[in-house]
């Protein structure tokens, strides 16, 4: 039965990690077939768990059943098998290439679990920005503190009994992120810190992570997320998958398109190809669709529903406070500097801009920040290789969108500017490990050209070995 926890304190706060780190110095969180429990244990939860997060998910963000089985439980059931696989590999090592100065033994960089560690997440996908960090946090062996967004509250109430059932504490403790359980979080000690949220909150996160001299991850998803369409492109093929992407939570997903940069050539082909997807994959009355999902608040629909008075709407145009509705909208005549272009709210509009040619567009790309996504639409290899070797990006995609964020192999994070580091698989496991160099020794020879006393001989071994 799910009790409420008590008033996270910082006295709370402090019980709670003390009795996390002395869960980790007893060794319990070191062998790795526990490690691999731990992760078949979660997985089971979430079987278990299914049909509570579809309907907590359907009343935070208006996901159907099947947006929530694709989008949510099947990339962290995906995550969590990639885990128990690469898991033994991934906690022995990789063995390293000798030292010509050390020509008999060996070493090898060896992660081992990195102590407490802290992630507050984001309410996008609240589902996978939950459990990604748990699945992590279990393959490295790091107790785990994990406060949640507050605007999913059914979302987090789930978790957080799944959690409750399923493991102790020690191993992983779950809250929501209220501003008053934050600031008891940041006064604590952490060994590795995950984060995702604006850039005013990560920056605190980041000051509190240096002031421990521990390693964060940080992910603010604050830049434009650009798609850009080539003349070589196949349409149709792109408007699917932009629609798609675009419409999967209402558009909130923070690896979704912010914006559409096409040449000129092909604008009006892609406009209507955009309008005909609208119909074919949400009907022709949007709001009534079951996929197409709701704005997560009300402050999130007014503020994204005053993005519409920044352009004209070619394609869509309509909202409905009622049932926090926009229907996929696409904007022509915005400015570079219009509030859409600048909030990090994200929703079912699209500004569109032209460009003359490719290196137009690259150009337009990088007149922004650096942005979680970049997706390019283009037959050409070449052509889409020169876009990903003359942009930055955190992720990218060629001829789709959001599949990048679904492989536990593919680091997931921000680029210089808006965010640091990777999470995610087994960039996940990383962020939660220390790594280790371990080098040993022979005790069959031992060289005397790297001990005292000097010698000419020495001097010229050793010249020649560094040729």
């Amino acid at each position: 039965m799910h009790t409420k926890e008590p008033a996270m304190t910082p006295e709370r706060i402090y019980e709670i990690t003390e009795n996390q780190r002395a869960f980790f110095l007893s060794g319990a969180t070191r062998d790795v077939d526990n490690r691999k429990a731990s992760l078949r244990t979660l997985r089971s939860a979430v079987h278990d768990y299914t049909r509570r997060l579809i309907v907590a998910a359907g009343q935070d963000a208006g996901l159907s059943e099947h947006m929530v089985l694709a989008a949510e439980i099947a990339p962290v059931i995906n995550d969590i098998g990639h885990m128990i696989k690469k898991l033994p590999c991934l906690a022995k090592g990789k063995l390293v290439k000798r030292s010509r100065l050390h020509v008999w033994g060996w070493g090898r960089s060896v992660p081992s679990p990195a102590g407490l560690a802290l992630a507050v997440t984001g309410w996008d996908m609240p589902v996978q920005r939950a459990l990604m960090p748990v699945t992590s946090a279990l393959a490295a062996g790091t107790p785990l503190v994990l406060a949640l967004s507050p605007r999913t509250p059914n979302v987090n109430g789930v978790i957080e009994r799944l959690v409750q059932q399923f493991f102790k504490p020690e191993q992983i403790f779950v809250t929501t992120a209220e501003e008053e359980t934050v600031e008891s979080l940041l006064g604590q000690r952490f060994d590795a810190y995950l984060c995702t949220a604006p850039r005013d909150v990560a920056i605190r996160f980041g000051r509190a992570a240096a002031e421990h001299l521990a390693p964060a991850v940080i992910e603010t998803a604050e830049g434009r997320n650009a798609a850009i369409v080539l003349e070589d492109a196949d349409i149709r093929l792109a408007a699917r998958r932009i629609v798609w992407a675009k419409t999967l939570a209402a558009g909130q997903a923070a690896a979704a398109p912010d914006y559409i940069i096409v040449q000129k050539k092909v604008r009006e082909r892609l406009i209507n190809a955009l309008r005909n997807e609208l119909e074919t994959q949400h009907g022709a009355v949007p709001r009534a669709s079951s996929a197409f999902g709701k704005m997560i608040d009300a402050k999130a629909f007014a503020e994204a529903e005053a993005f519409l008075a920044d352009g004209t709407a070619v394609i869509g145009g309509e909202s409905d406070a009622s049932s926090r509705f926009i229907n996929f909208t696409v904007l022509e005549g915005v400015a570079d500097d219009a509030p859409v272009m600048q909030s990090t709210t994200r929703s079912p509009i699209l500004p569109l801009f032209e460009a003359d040619t490719v290196e137009h567009a690259i150009q337009m790309v990088n007149s922004r920040p650096a942005a979680l996504a970049l997706y390019i639409f283009s037959t050409n290899i070449f052509t889409a290789r020169m876009v990903l070797d003359e942009t930055m990006s955190g992720t990218a995609a060629v001829n789709d969108t959001l599949v990048q964020t679904v492989y536990p192999a593919l680091p997931f994070g921000d680029a210089a500017g808006s965010g640091a580091g990777s999470h995610r698989g087994e960039a996940g496991f990383m962020a939660f490990s220390r790594l280790r160099s371990v080098a040993r020794g022979t005790n069959f020879i031992d060289l005397p050209v790297r001990f005292s006393p000097d010698a000419n001989w020495k001097q010229k071994l050793l010249r020649y070995i560094i040729k």
